[in-house]
């Protein structure tokens, strides 16, 4: 039987889904409680992606990582059995149980998780009994051929989410450089390693592509066929993260012309139907060696007095009125 104060559609789906994740299989002990609670308010996530619709199943993810988030720290494994505010609190055993659960789901792919799940619940060592969260783990682990030690130790066991920056920038030919960064909420977790989906719009189309978050600081090129105009992070909420994105300079690197390079005194440039505002030289060190402001018109070669330089190679960039142009240029000495 199922008990509830409401036939409201979530709480419906949660308490019975408890015939399975509560009834069938029973938690081994109050410290696995997100198998049972976990797994139910994931169950009333699925019922709404299965009966309502994708939108609703957006919206239902999309509270669970706000619930998640305005903590910085919590577990899903339950350590504190002898408070029970802290045993059923939601944002951990109810919220994060069920984003830990997606999160396998996107790791591992539909028909592996879910056929996971359903042998899990075939187990007729645990069936009408008890399980602990390690039976879960092995039953993932046996349909995927993989080993998730490291993945239950960052979700389960351990604590915090990942904030995720990524600044990007449009290049030609329909490419997109990005710039991606994490910090964690809590020290236990010093990194996550993430499969990160963005959503790309521009000229009329959108497509989804995916980037293998696998270090701290990392850069990465996407050759997606057409000029972006807009870019999303975790468009279906796959993740447990905040995001924070950041749109660089969008820059073209094939719109600007030096001569003479090598350049010995004078480096010349030249921006076909574009007036440049002003310009900057860095060293191969990244530092600024340079810096002017330009009124030359529009088609004007603009000359640069770079015979005080050291002998080397530079980086130039150019503003115009609504663009930044890169290139490079070599100082020489006379022949």
């Amino acid at each position: 039987m199922s008990s509830m104060s409401n036939l409201g559609f979530d709480l419906m789906a949660h308490e019975l889904a408890h015939q399975w994740f509560g009834d069938k299989i029973t938690c081994g002990s109050w410290a696995d409680l997100w198998l049972n609670e976990g797994w139910a308010t994931y169950a009333n996530g699925i019922a709404r992606e299965m009966v309502q619709g994708k939108p609703q199943f957006i919206d239902f993810l999309k509270t669970c990582n706000e619930r998640i988030t305005r903590n910085t720290d919590g577990a899903v494994f339950a350590y504190d059995t002898n408070n029970v505010n802290n045993l059923f609190f939601g944002d951990m055993r109810y919220r994060k149980g069920a984003k830990v659960l997606h999160l396998l789901r996107w790791e591992l792919g539909d028909d592996v998780f879910f056929n996971a799940t359903r042998n899990y619940m075939a187990n007729a060592a645990l069936c009408y009994g008890f399980a602990h969260t390690v039976d879960f783990k092995e039953a993932l682990e046996l349909e995927s051929g993989q080993d998730l030690t490291d993945f239950f130790d960052r979700y389960i066991y351990k604590e915090g989410w990942p904030t995720i920056t990524t600044e990007w920038h449009r290049l030609p030919a329909g490419k997109v450089t990005l710039a991606i960064s994490q910090v964690t909420s809590h020290p236990s977790v010093s990194f996550f390693p993430l499969k990160i989906e963005y959503r790309a719009k521009g000229e009329n189309k959108d497509t989804l592509f995916i980037v293998d978050h696998s270090m701290g600081n990392q850069n990465a090129i996407v050759d997606l066929g057409f000029k972006v105009e807009e870019l999303y992070f975790d468009p279906n909420f796959w993740l447990i993260s905040k995001d924070i994105m950041v749109e660089g300079l969008h820059l073209d690197l094939t719109g600007i012309t030096l001569f003479p390079n090598p350049a010995h005194h004078t480096l010349n440039i030249y921006v076909e139907d574009e007036k440049v505002n002003e310009l900057f030289i860095y060293d191969v060190q990244g530092r600024l060696i340079l810096e002017e402001q330009i009124n030359t018109p529009t088609n004007n070669i603009i000359p640069i007095d770079v015979s005080s330089l050291a002998n080397g190679l530079y980086t130039i960039k150019v503003n115009t009125e609504d663009k930044s142009l890169l290139s490079k240029f070599i100082k020489s000495a006379l022949p």
